[in-house]
């Protein structure tokens, strides 16, 4: 047994990764104004340093903030850092698991340039984090553990010393890594971040032979975050529900550049998928559908109540949105969410040239259906939704417009203006009066039907206008 003294990790340190994932840029620009952009909003350099322990956000505990630091350069937010990493506050094995991935990758950023004083602190404080999360890690679930491992590898893997451990970190590492790929629902978000934490394995290997987990980890992962992913670089927000602790760490990362970066660096030869577990992706001038037709729920925040996770759409037309999320919404007369014993359904896709027709049956006795086919002509791309509904409950389907889309009314039509993309689409309906239109502090909603109803909607998206 090998006795962790702190003058080895001071003495005997070779950082063996180094972070330079590209930040989201709104978490930058408030830093030229002293404030900081956290998972819990905007605060204060004051804030920040005077919060007790437990107060800080997420993505300070974790020290995820320090890859807006490290962009910025600025020498206040070195010192800031050099505060942050001194906290020993680990209360939970992520977040002691994240800590040391962080020591090691933004060592360069706020410990090479560092005083003796600053250093001998800071080695203590990694031991203090490596023998704690090296005694829980054990007893947390998979979807943890594969978090607190790498950062466990990240500080094995950077003294000689720890060989003995990584070799067994690893070994955890690979079961657990081909557990979640092989009985968890495929989740981009999820499959995100730890093919980020994938490639900065790849490094650990540059002078010994990689193991076959890595590459194979890749190929499965990065072509489904390529089927999610929209022209604006960010995926879908139809997902899998996760742990709060990863939606916390993926809010922190993620932004386009960061994921062309990481694809590009995936050095994945895997073939780009169309569909996937009921999961289809499919591009009708100038629009790129992504369309959910499995039991999956999206994640959207300004959504005022949940839609059912079926015959789900997003629209974007170049590196812009236009419907954040298409789903339909079927309640009883208390207004409560019908249960899928009671749907039964049933979702047929069927893909032709410039057509795609989808068509989903709900009820036992297929009381109600909803029909969606989208097609592409002469510069257009349509859709016609043409709604059934007989039975005695509320169907109704549901459009949330990007914020920056403007909806007027215009005769029989609901006029919606995409500014950022110089575009116009039209909404028509025969059931015009049965259209209701609410408007959120980021979101446009529309809802749309009754009960007892055939309703069909046509929009319609001029590509030349």
């Amino acid at each position: 047994m090998i006795i962790l003294q702190n003058h080895k990790f001071y003495k005997d340190f070779h950082p063996a990764i180094e972070d330079s994932w590209t930040g989201p840029k709104e978490r930058i620009l408030p830093l030229q104004k002293g404030h900081v952009m956290t998972n819990q909003g905007l605060l204060t350099l004051d804030e920040i340093q005077f919060y007790t322990d437990n107060e800080l956000p997420f993505d300070v505990q974790t020290l995820d903030i320090l890859r807006s630091f490290k962009q910025n350069g600025d020498n206040v937010y070195r010192r800031l850092a050099r505060l942050l990493v001194l906290k020993n506050i680990p209360s939970h094995p992520i977040i002691a698991g994240k800590r040391l991935s962080n020591f090691v990758g933004f060592f360069d950023f706020f410990g090479q340039s560092s005083d003796d004083h600053f250093k001998r602190k800071f080695f203590k404080v990694v031991k203090d984090h490596y023998h704690y999360a090296k005694k829980c890690y054990t007893k947390r679930p998979p979807i943890e553990r594969i978090f607190i491992l790498f950062g466990l590898l990240c500080v094995s893997g950077s003294y000689e010393f720890l060989a003995n451990d990584f070799k067994k970190f690893l070994k955890i590492y690979e079961k657990d890594l081909n557990h979640i790929l092989s009985t968890t629902v495929q989740c981009a978000y999820l499959y995100t971040l730890i093919l980020k934490d994938i490639i900065h394995l790849k490094s650990f290997f540059k002078k010994q032979k990689e193991p076959s987990f890595i590459q194979k980890s890749i190929e499965k992962m990065t072509p489904f975050i390529r089927l999610m992913r929209h022209g604006d670089g960010e995926l879908s927000k139809f997902e899998t529900p996760l742990p709060v602790f990863i939606e916390k760490m993926y809010a922190s990362i993620m932004n386009h550049s960061f994921v062309d970066e990481l694809l590009s660096l995936s050095d994945s030869s895997a073939t780009p998928l169309s569909s996937i577990d009921g999961m289809y992706r499919f591009t009708l001038k100038p629009g790129l559908f992504l369309v959910n037709t499995s039991k999956r729920f999206h994640r959207d925040a300004h959504c005022a109540g949940d839609g059912h996770p079926y015959m789900q759409f997003e629209w974007s037309s170049g590196k812009h949105r236009i419907i954040k999320i298409s789903d339909i919404i079927l309640q009883n007369q208390d207004g409560y969410n019908l249960t899928d014993d009671f749907l039964h359904p049933h979702i047929d896709v069927n893909i032709k040239d410039h057509n795609v027709l989808l068509t989903g049956d709900f009820h036992a006795t297929h009381a109600s259906m909803r029909r969606l086919l989208f097609f592409s002509d002469k510069g257009h791309v349509s859709c016609e939704d043409h709604v059934f509904s007989h039975a005695p409950f509320l169907f109704a389907t549901r459009f949330v417009m990007n914020s920056d889309v403007h909806l007027k009314v215009s005769a029989h039509y609901l006029i919606a203006e995409c500014p950022a993309i110089d575009k116009i689409f039209k909404i028509k309906t025969r059931f015009f009066d049965d259209i209701v239109i609410e408007q959120d502090h980021a979101a446009l909603f529309i809802k749309y039907g009754t009960a007892h109803s055939s309703i069909k909607t046509q929009w319609v998206l001029d590509a030349t206008s």
